[in-house]
């Protein structure tokens, strides 16, 4: 199965603020883990944030199955095209 998944960013002055939810339980806790890296800094700085090395870090991936391994890069993707556009 899949889940959908939705990221709304919020710009609050210079920084970044993030809503996040999923139709999934799983999913919205992974989703939420990925905002959360990410929320009330500047577009800046969430743009060198190295998320693949926190999502090591908790050792997340070992316990993910395939397809929720496979949509953690296009969370990633929505955090940082929100923070490209406010650094545009």
């Amino acid at each position: 199965c899949s889940a959908n998944v939705w990221v709304y960013p919020v710009v609050e002055g210079n920084r970044l603020r993030f809503q996040a939810d999923s139709d999934a339980a799983i999913t919205k806790g992974i989703v939420a883990l990925v905002v959360a890296m990410a929320d009330d800094k500047p577009a800046a700085e969430v743009l060198v944030t190295d998320f693949d090395a926190a999502i090591e870090r908790l050792g997340l991936r070992q316990h993910l199955s395939s397809n929720r391994t496979q949509g953690l890069p296009n969370m990633i993707a929505r955090v940082r095209e929100a923070a490209a556009r406010l650094a545009a």
